[in-house]
């Protein structure tokens, strides 16, 4: 039994708040999405950003994962949000997120590059 209180707080302790979220079962939406280059090819560690459109607003940063993909949890209410992404030699690109309320909306972002 001390083994598996053990385990218990090592996995409660490694997973953090989003473990204790999910378990409180809090109701969330999630803003998702892929970061393509101008090629067509996914674009991994671009910097993305969300930022929720009037007062008040709190700001998320993430980097795409390796295949370009990102994600963020918001509060399950209609608002919309920016996503911006920015990558060192391509032009900033955002758009508009339309959140209905609990659930997912997935955006896509397409980087071109900069003209040198």
């Amino acid at each position: 039994m001390f083994i598996t209180r053990r385990c218990a707080l090592l996995t409660l302790a490694s997973t953090g708040y989003a473990f204790a979220a999910q378990r409180t079962g809090q109701p969330y939406s999630v803003v998702a999405g892929t970061v393509f280059q101008d090629n067509g090819l996914s674009f991994p560690s671009v910097q993305v950003k969300l930022e929720g459109k009037g007062a008040p607003s709190r700001t998320q940063t993430a980097k795409t994962s390796n295949r370009g993909e990102f994600a963020f949890r918001v509060p399950p209410e209609a608002r919309t949000y920016t996503v911006t992404a920015t990558k060192k030699g391509f032009r900033t690109a955002s758009t508009d997120a339309e959140v209905p309320g609990e659930g997912r909306v997935d955006v896509t972002i397409t980087l071109q590059a900069e003209s040198k």
